[in-house]
């Protein structure tokens, strides 16, 4: 059974080459990872500012490891002065 993420953040827009600068490494990094299926960033049509991340591992083992990768912390570190509101994230293996 897959384990999927969804992880959203609004940054000022006046922040966003950091921000996406920042997500472009992350990315990059995530998806040669063990057990990374699926990690795609999208910038939000309605709201400037606005991203979220779809994260698909084959367990929930592979995705607390990614919690704890190096490029993973250095993100938290570049990306938490740039919030305008706290991330939101949603996990949850599976269903049918």
């Amino acid at each position: 059974m897959s384990f999927a993420v969804i992880a959203s953040f609004t940054i000022d827009p006046i922040n966003t080459q950091a921000f996406e600068a920042a997500l472009k490494v992350l990315t990059q990094a995530t998806r040669r990872e063990p057990g990374c299926i699926q990690y795609d960033v999208h910038a939000s049509s309605d709201t400037e500012g606005a991203y979220f991340i779809v994260e698909l591992y084959a367990t929930e083992k592979d995705y607390l490891s990614h919690r704890e990768q190096q490029h993973i912390l250095d993100f938290r570190q570049i990306a938490a002065p740039l919030f305008k509101e706290p991330p939101v994230v949603l996990r949850g293996e599976q269903a049918w």
